[in-house]
């Protein structure tokens, strides 16, 4: 736990423990930002903390958000049962946080993992590969318009890019990336940002290559849902809080 709090201090962030059993750890990252991570043993997981190894990731971006992808790669890889949430008393405002802290972000939903729903969006990611520098990825992504209709589990969503793949199911996330005819990279582990809104789809047909068909343009997305998590591909089928069915938030198309 002293080797955790020391490189949380090292990346500018504040902290405190929560409760007498040390097994909550509470990140403050600024006023409006804070992450809370909940694990069954924290103190155990700390002890196998290996800082040596995410020191040597490279990130594009720089501030607080960029070293601290180290840690929640860690603690993710570390515990089958930890979450991350960030937490905010107004949704709004923690997104438009993000926004100014992470730049463009690729927003997807925890608990129905296989949609991707965000138009022109980043994927922050962090490899647990030493060997394979993942840095932020762009995606063009059609929006889908919220209706009712859910994209099932079992269904594959790939979004296609000149040289990238991305495929997200219910419990796998593989980052697939073209390098020639024959050569390519598979990332397996990723460190993914999930938010956790509930959102929901318009129609959409599978055609017989396995590609979801064109969507209209001008199709928006409407979100609810309280927080964040931040999962790793593991850990995308469980764990995840409580979701508020009823609140809508601004389209993210509007949030640049």
């Amino acid at each position: 736990m002293e080797a955790l709090i020391k490189n949380i201090q090292s990346a500018q962030v504040s902290y405190q423990i929560l409760g007498d059993d040390s097994q909550i750890l509470q990140i403050i990252l600024g006023q409006n930002c804070q992450i809370i991570c909940q694990t069954d043993s924290i103190l155990t997981m700390s002890s196998e903390i290996k800082m040596d190894k995410y020191r040597q990731i490279k990130n594009k971006n720089n501030g607080i958000f960029s070293r601290f992808w180290n840690y929640l790669t860690e603690l993710c890889e570390l515990s089958q049962n930890a979450y991350y949430k960030l937490s905010n008393p107004t949704n709004q405002i923690l997104h438009l946080e993000l926004q100014k802290r992470l730049g463009k972000v690729l927003v997807l939903n925890g608990q129905l993992f296989s949609n991707l729903i965000v138009k022109k969006r980043s994927l922050l990611a962090i490899s647990s590969f030493d060997d394979i520098d993942l840095k932020c990825l762009e995606f063009d992504i059609k929006t889908i318009k919220n209706n009712g209709n859910y994209i099932s589990k079992q269904q594959w969503l790939q979004i296609k890019n000149p040289d990238l793949y991305f495929f997200v199911q219910s419990n796998r996330a593989i980052l697939e990336k073209e390098l020639g005819e024959d050569e390519k990279i598979i990332i397996k582990q990723i460190c993914l940002i999930a938010f956790s809104y509930t959102c929901k789809f318009s129609y959409v047909q599978k055609d017989k290559s396995g590609y979801f068909g064109n969507l209209p343009s001008d199709q928006i997305i409407q979100i609810s849902g309280p927080g964040i998590v931040f999962v790793s591909n593991d850990q995308i089928s469980h764990r995840f809080p409580h979701y508020n069915h009823n609140t809508i938030y601004p389209n993210l198309n509007d949030i640049d």
